[in-house]
C-alpha cells in the first residue's frame, strides 16, 4: 500500500501532531509520502521522528483573512494552477490512498475524486477559524468536502455532529487520536501556577483568561504555552499591561518539552469556544495535572465534573474564579483520586493500538468498497 499524507501548514500545531501519529501508524502498514507547504517546525519534528520521505508542495489554501473580489480571483487561480500539479504529482506517485489533514487544503481531495483515487480527510476543526474566511463560505466547503472525499474522519464526537448535518454520517466515522507524553515529576515554583496551552487566537477566549486572573489574588500566576507572534498575541500582551498582571502572566511561546510545561503549574485551564477536542487537556491528564474546562464542545467529551476533572460554566467569570479557588483548596486525597481517574480514563482512550486499529480498518474498507466498484484487486488489503 502506498499511501499520501498532505499537511496544509509546515507549522506544528495539534493537527500536526495528530498527523505525525498517523503517519508513524501507515508506515507500519506500507509507503508513506508526506506533503506540506514550506519546511517549518513540522518538517523538523517528522526528522526527529526518522519520517524522511517529505515532500514539500504549497498547495494554496482556499482561506484567507479578506476577501476582495480581486482576492477571490487571484485564490481562484492559484488553486486552478496548483490542482494542475497537484494531478500531475499523484499520477507520477499513483498512492493506493490520500489523506488530507483539515479541512482548509481543498486540491489534494479534488484530485483524488478527478484521478479516482480513494480519500480520506481527518478532521480536527469545527469551524469558527478565527480571522479566516473559506472562499466559498463555510457551509458550501463543508458539503464540497463531503462530496470529494470517500470518507471523514472526526477526532471527536462533537465534532461529528458538527458536520453530521452537511455529510452522510454513514460516510464518518469518530477516532481519538492517539496522544503518548511520558510524566516526570512536579517541579518545584514558588507560586499557585495555572497553565494554558494552544495557538494565540480569539478561539482560545484568552481575553476571558486574562481578566479572569486579574480578579485572582496577586499570587496566582500563569503560565501560557502557544505561538505568540502575531497581532492577537501582542494585543493580549497589551492587554495584561493595562490589567496590572504582566508580571504574573508568562509567555512561552512554542514548548518543545510538553512534560516539563505540565510539570511546572499546578492546574490547567481550556477556556476555548467549540473546540473540536482539546489536545492539552489530554496531555495534562497523562501528566496526572489537574484540568479545569469550560462546559462547551469537545472538552464535555474529555471531562467528568469532580471525577476526572472540574469544569465551569463558559464565559462566567463568577463561577471559573470559583472553581479555581475550589481546586486550590480542594483536599489533597481527593484531588489525587481525580488526578488518578483521569490519567486512566486518557492512558485507555487515546491510545496508539487503539488508533492504529480503528484507522486502518476504515481504510481497509474504503480499499475493498473501492475495489468492488472498479472490479480491481489489490492483494495488500
Amino acid at each position: 500500500m502506498k499511501y499520501i499524507c498532505c499537511s496544509h501548514t509546515g507549522a506544528l500545531g495539534g493537527a500536526e501532531l495528530a498527523l505525525a501519529e498517523l503517519v508513524q501508524c501507515l508506515s507500519n502498514e506500507g509507503q508513506v509520502l508526506l506533503t506540506m507547504p514550506n519546511q517549518g517546525a513540522f518538517r523538523d519534528y517528522m526528522q526527529h521522528l526518522g519520517v524522511s520521505n517529505v515532500e514539500i508542495k504549497d498547495w494554496a489554501l482556499w482561506m484567507q483573512q479578506d476577501f476582495t473580489i480581486k482576492r477571490r480571483l487571484k485564490c481562484l487561480i492559484k488553486l486552478w494552477k496548483g490542482f494542475r500539479e497537484c494531478l500531475s504529482f499523484f499520477r507520477t506517485e499513483q498512492p493506493n490512498i490520500v489523506i488530507v489533514n483539515t479541512i482548509s487544503s481543498p486540491l489534494p481531495l479534488l484530485a483524488a475524486k478527478w484521478l479516482h483515487i480513494p480519500s480520506v480527510v481527518f478532521i480536527h476543526e469545527v469551524g469558527g477559524f478565527g480571522v479566516y474566511r473559506f472562499l466559498f463560505g463555510e457551509t458550501i466547503t463543508k458539503r464540497l468536502i463531503g462530496k470529494w472525499a470517500t470518507h471523514i474522519v472526526c477526532n471527536s464526537k462533537y465534532t461529528f455532529k458538527q458536520y453530521q448535518r452537511y455529510i452522510p454520517e454513514q460516510r464518518m466515522s469518530v477516532i481519538y487520536q492517539p496522544i503518548n507524553i511520558l510524566p516526570i515529576a512536579k517541579l518545584p515554583h514558588k507560586h499557585y501556577t495555572i497553565g494554558c496551552v494552544g495557538v494565540l487566537s480569539p478561539q482560545k477566549n484568552y481575553e476571558f483568561l486574562l481578566h479572569a486572573i486579574s480578579s485572582l489574588p496577586d499570587d496566582v500566576h500563569c503560565r501560557i504555552a502557544g505561538f505568540c507572534g502575531n497581532e492577537y498575541g501582542d494585543s493580549m500582551k497589551r492587554l495584561c499591561e493595562q490589567l496590572g498582571i504582566a508580571n504574573r502572566v508568562e509567555w512561552l511561546s512554542v514548548v518543545r518539552d510538553m512534560s516539563a510545561f505540565y510539570s511546572s503549574i499546578d492546574v490547567l485551564v481550556a477556556c476555548g469556544k467549540q473546540e473540536a477536542l482539546g489536545r492539552s487537556i489530554i496531555e495534562a491528564m497523562k501528566c496526572q495535572t489537574v484540568v479545569i474546562v469550560s462546559n462547551e464542545g469537545g472538552y464535555r467529551e474529555l471531562v467528568s465534573d469532580n471525577e476526572t476533572g472540574f469544569i465551569y460554566t463558559a464565559d462566567d467569570e463568577t463561577d471559573f474564579l470559583r472553581v479555581v479557588t475550589k481546586v486550590r483548596y480542594f483536599p489533597a486525597e481527593t484531588l489525587s483520586q481525580i488526578q488518578t481517574n483521569a490519567e486512566k480514563f486518557a492512558q485507555n482512550t487515546f491510545s496508539k493500538d487503539n488508533f492504529c486499529t480503528s484507522f486502518m480498518q476504515v481504510v481497509r474498507n474504503i480499499i475493498i468498497s473501492y475495489n468492488e466498484k472498479t472490479g480491481y484487486c489489490n492483494t495488500c488489503v
